[in-house]
């Protein structure tokens, strides 16, 4: 390649000079090499993926999986919370509402689990913790909040209150 192709008035020109056959060009082997780089990355991930053993695996998806599944509906007088919280204990579990409106409930989970057998003997044991932070509505009366906790569901009720008109106030453009 000359200087005289790479001058402005040669760029209009009917040939190409980045599309020519047998020309080297370096922005072809940085986007090759680019691209190298990611699929060498991305394939440890697929290799390390499929070398772990089944159950390791499943036992890092269970383990993720901490946050309690949640309902919430809302009737005329009242907001009705149930979440799912399975082999957590009534003791384990701590509900708390703050000064703006934030419902948490806080928990953990430990268990264990024990198989003997004539020739071997397993003991597994999990355990991990929870919070669930939930915003409420301005018309939640926080004082009249309840919680009950049965089979692994936790029920909590929130009673509406009325909320009073909310005066709509002007402001005025200072010109300057």
């Amino acid at each position: 390649m000359s200087i005289k192709e790479l001058t402005p008035w040669n760029w209009f020109k009917s040939k190409d000079i980045a599309s020519r056959k047998g020309d080297y060009s370096l922005l072809n082997d940085f986007d090759r090499e680019f691209n190298l780089m990611f699929d060498d990355f991305f394939r440890d991930f697929d290799n390390l993926r499929r070398n772990f053993p089944g159950t390791f695996r499943q036992n890092i998806l269970e383990n993720t999986k901490v946050l309690p599944k949640v309902d919430i509906v809302e009737n005329a007088n009242q907001y009705v919370i149930k979440a799912d919280l399975p082999g957590v204990k009534e003791e384990d579990i701590d509900i708390s509402l703050s000064k703006d409106g934030c419902l948490s409930i806080k928990g953990k989970r430990e268990e264990k689990t024990e198989e003997k057998e004539q020739n071997y003997y397993r003991l597994e044991r999990s355990q991990g913790s929870f919070e669930r932070v939930l915003v409420l509505p301005n018309n939640c009366d926080a004082d009249n909040i309840q919680a009950s906790f049965k089979d692994g569901i936790l029920d909590i009720t929130i009673t509406k209150k009325e909320l009073e008109a909310n005066e709509v106030k002007k402001i005025k453009l200072l010109n300057k």
